[in-house]
């Protein structure tokens, strides 16, 4: 059996050399729900946060956009124009209940970056990078190019 001080982690690594992770650029991605969790929003009602595993273009396969299926009032006609799209317009049910049936769903979703000037991170005080969100969803098979172009609609 081996211990940590047994193993070569390798040498130090100097992180502020390191580049983070950039934002996709807008495009059509397929994916599939890799995780569905069900939870409560600051609000208090009920949403389903997903993390969407990207399987195609190649250049981004493997990368992850998170959404969120608000169960608020006002978000639900926004949430059921989801559930249309991947083929769930029927889905009756608590949060829990959604977060099961969305679970290895495939699609394809337009992808755009928001640039998340309001939130601020509070460790640094400074607000957080852009980040991608995704736009629309689309069924499976839908195209990811439109006449020659990725295209967000």
């Amino acid at each position: 059996m081996s211990t940590d001080q047994d193993q070569d982690l390798g040498g130090p690594i100097d992180f502020s050399q390191v580049e983070g992770l950039k934002p996709i650029e807008p495009q059509r991605i397929a994916f599939n729900i890799e995780s569905a969790d069900a939870g409560v929003s600051q609000s208090g009602y009920g949403k389903v946060t997903c993390k969407l595993r990207i399987e195609e273009p190649e250049g981004v396969k493997g990368r992850v956009v998170f959404d969120t299926f608000s169960f608020h009032p006002n978000a639900l006609p926004f949430t059921k124009e989801k559930l249309m799209a991947l083929g769930l317009g029927d889905f009756s049910g608590d949060p829990q209940g959604l977060a099961e049936e969305l679970l290895g769903e495939s699609g394809v979703a337009a992808v755009g970056i928001d640039q998340n000037a309001e939130n601020i991170n509070p460790d640094t005080q400074e607000p957080y990078g852009p980040r991608n969100s995704v736009k629309k969803y689309f069924p499976a098979g839908t195209p990811l190019v439109h006449g020659g172009v990725s295209a967000l609609d």
